[in-house]
């Protein structure tokens, strides 16, 4: 009974006092009517007057005048949407005239008056929104006390975070990093809350407050003022720091404005997103707030701070182990957590179409939303006064093209495994829409682990809604494995992906593209007509070859996987398949985390080489180009992928394994060899091989935004193939 009488009373208090803000409120839009209205004649007035006087000013006054004109008059022409804006900006523009002082009386007078005008009119927010209102609802919700720092002045290891980029006490390390991720997922959704919150007020200004000032008193009241209200109390929420320790305090206090609002029916819906977006605004301050005090208690530096901002500054760049026509490849290196990356460098000054802009920012897109074990990690992004930079994870296996330059082809087994992992990164990819449209070998790179991962997406297609009405019309790719389709410029879609999966099928077991010719047009007619090579293929399974025949159909309709990708999982190539009980065919001999030894494109780093990355670390460059500022960004949930890792391996050694000694290679436990056929995990020394082992530079024609080369590559058939256990690489130079 008690806590009902209570809980009644609570209600009862809460109804009066929205009902007192109710009120409060109207007469706040009265006012703020009657002001407006009077404004609008005073600077009418000014306007007629200033007009009147042009013609018998003194020269310097003139000028004056015409400047203080234009003000008054943009002011009048303001709408509803931009009036208050407006008028903060033309205050600012005119309080240097207004120190000044002029001969003219006149002149004086309607500086003055146009000065008064802007600053009540500045002042009107205040007045439409009632800041001392009652929040029924998230008044009454407080932030959690802090945790009570922990002790970190003991000596001992420490450990980076990969999010803060700040040294951790490794005992505290899995404490830390739970905060961490929390802060930063905090920070994220706030942003994206933000994000929401934009477009709101932007909704707002262009479908309801696009009308002249004061306008009919009723129509403002009821419809204007309540919306001007909102969209003035999400610009006050958007300017609250979340990082700020007073930020909670801030939004609740802005949220009791909010909550004072009345609307019509009309516009309810604007009102209720608005309340939607800051109640999550508000929760997700408070987990932050809370996780940033967790946060800072387990650092050594103790700083409340989100952590230090990561620029391209932030790395060493080691050696550069590729190079084309538009991007380079560096080896780079964290330079305070030592971690290893592979830092693609693309010129803006390459950039000549606005097609060439959006598939480097779709590049960077695929790359941050989407995760997959085949597909390449992501971690930064960053714009840089002549470069744009993508920082992701170094694959030091080198790319499947040279591993076949090397070993000729594989048996079926390796083949299978590879094939298998490139069909898991096409059907992750075309459930999220998106077509590679550059499949080959050269794109398969091998993880230290053995993994393949699929990487380079600056031709592929996303947003891929519709197959059948929504279908891309480019020719683009690399001739070898271009479809049919994409060479006569008709409609593709995923299929189109399936043919080049065909392809490399073929060449994983054969050694060279099926269609491959001395010229580009030569391969473009062998496609066309389709003529394969089925020759020296005694000892290859019936079904692998159907499974190509099915995949190498001209008629993108007709072929395998055009009623879905589980066609091609259904296929009895792949009948009884479980990837899970297969070691990888290759594991990289690595000597430490920075061997590049399975790339030959290598030299060390030296600033007069690549003086434009030197002078994009050394400039703090702010991009101004729209088009470009999104192109900046951090995956979050990558970083916190390898905390985690991190904090497991503590778990299980005491400590992380900051520096890698040596990767050894695990002998795989099945045959390694099966009747004639030879598993390529035998040693060879790639200078005993007359084709360079060379990544990602191919004497191969591209069509799109890659180099055209007509040189032929040389074709290593099947009966070429070496024997190879590991594959070692030869010695950096």
């Amino acid at each position: 009974m008690n806590s009902e009488y209570i809980h009644h009373r609570r209600s009862r208090h809460d109804s009066q006092v929205l009902f007192s803000s109710t009120q409060r409120t109207m007469e706040n839009y009265q006012r703020t009517f009657v002001i407006l209205k009077s404004q609008k004649t005073i600077l009418m007035t000014i306007n007629q007057q200033i007009q009147q006087s042009l013609e018998s000013s003194s020269t310097s006054d003139k000028a004056v005048l015409e400047f203080v004109l234009n003000i008054v008059i943009k002011i009048l022409k303001s709408d509803f949407n931009n009036l208050f804006s407006n008028a903060s900006n033309a205050l600012v523009a005119l309080q240097s005239v207004v120190k000044k002082g002029f001969n003219s009386q006149n002149t004086n007078k309607y500086i003055n008056g146009c000065f008064n005008a802007l600053i009540t009119l500045v002042k009107l927010p205040s007045l439409i929104v009632d800041n001392d209102g009652g929040s029924p609802e998230i008044s009454r919700m407080t932030s959690t006390k802090s945790q009570p720092l922990i002790d970190c002045s003991q000596d001992g290891h420490t450990t980076f975070c990969r999010l803060c980029n700040e040294a951790i006490p490794t005992e505290l390390f899995s404490i830390h990093m739970k905060s961490c991720s929390e802060a930063y997922r905090a920070q994220e959704k706030i942003e994206a809350i933000e994000t929401e919150a934009k477009k709101l007020n932007y909704m707002i200004g262009k479908k309801i407050l696009t009308c002249g000032w004061p306008g009919d008193k009723e129509i403002t009241m009821k419809y204007i003022f309540p919306m001007t209200a909102v969209k003035i109390v999400l610009e006050q929420a958007l300017s609250v720091d979340p990082s700020n320790s007073d930020s909670y305090t801030s939004l609740v206090q802005v949220n009791r404005s909010l909550n004072c609002i009345q609307c019509s029916t009309k516009h309810q819906q604007f009102l209720v997103q608005a309340k939607f977006l800051m109640k999550e605004l508000i929760k997700r301050s408070l987990s932050l707030t809370n996780a940033t005090n967790i946060m800072s208690s387990t650092r050594k530096s103790g700083s409340k701070q989100m952590g230090e901002k990561i620029t391209i500054a932030s790395f060493d760049f080691i050696k550069r182990i590729s190079a084309g026509a538009y991007a380079r490849v560096f080896l780079g290196k964290n330079k305070k957590s030592g971690d290893i990356y592979a830092i693609k460098v693309t010129k803006k000054s390459s950039l000549h179409q606005k097609n060439d802009l959006q598939r480097v920012l779709d590049e960077k897109d695929i790359l941050l939303q989407y995760n997959c074990p085949n597909i390449v990690n992501f971690y930064y992004s960053f714009v840089g006064r002549n470069n744009l930079y993508l920082v992701m994870e170094f694959l030091p296996g080198g790319d499947l093209y040279s591993i076949l330059q090397n070993v000729g082809c594989f048996d079926e087994l390796d083949a299978k495994i590879y094939a298998f992992q490139l069909l898991e990164a096409l059907n992750y990819l075309h459930k999220n829409k998106i077509i590679h449209r550059d499949l080959k070998p050269d794109n398969l790179l091998i993880a230290a682990d053995g993994t393949l991962r699929l990487t380079d997406f600056g031709l592929s297609y996303a947003g891929f809604l519709n197959r059948q009405s929504e279908e891309s019309k480019e020719m683009i790719g690399t001739p070898d494995y271009m479809a049919p389709e994409i060479i006569l410029n008709y409609s593709h879609s995923y299929t189109a992906d399936y043919w080049s999966f065909g392809i490399i099928l073929y060449e994983f077991l054969l050694g060279s593209p099926p269609f491959h010719a001395e010229t580009e047009i030569d391969t473009y007619r062998n496609i066309i007509t389709g003529k394969i090579d089925f020759s020296d293929t005694d000892d290859l399974t019936r079904e692998s070859l159907d499974l190509i025949s099915k995949l190498l159909v001209a008629d993108p309709k007709k072929r395998l996987g055009a009623n879905g990708i589980e066609e091609i999982y259904n296929h009895p190539w792949f009948k009884g398949f479980n990837i899970k009980e297969h070691n990888p065919p290759f594991k990289p001999d690595l000597k430490s985390k920075e061997d590049c030894g399975y790339f030959e494109q290598r030299y060390l780093f030296k600033a007069e080489d690549d003086f434009d990355i030197q002078e994009d670390i050394n400039i703090n460059y702010q991009e101004s180009n729209d088009e470009l500022k999104s192109f900046g960004s951090v995956s979050i949930s990558r970083l916190i992928e390898k905390n985690e890792s991190i904090a497991q391996e503590i778990a299980n050694d005491g400590r992380p394994s900051e520096n890698i000694q040596e990767i050894q290679h695990q002998e795989s436990s099945r045959n390694m060899f099966m009747g004639n056929k030879n598993h390529f995990n035998y040693q060879f020394e790639t200078q005993k091989f007359d084709m360079p082992f060379n990544t990602m530079a191919r004497n191969r024609p591209v069509i799109g935004n890659l180099v055209r080369i007509d040189k032929g590559r040389k074709i290593m058939r099947r009966c070429e193939r070496k024997p190879l256990n590991n594959l070692q690489a030869a010695a950096c130079k």
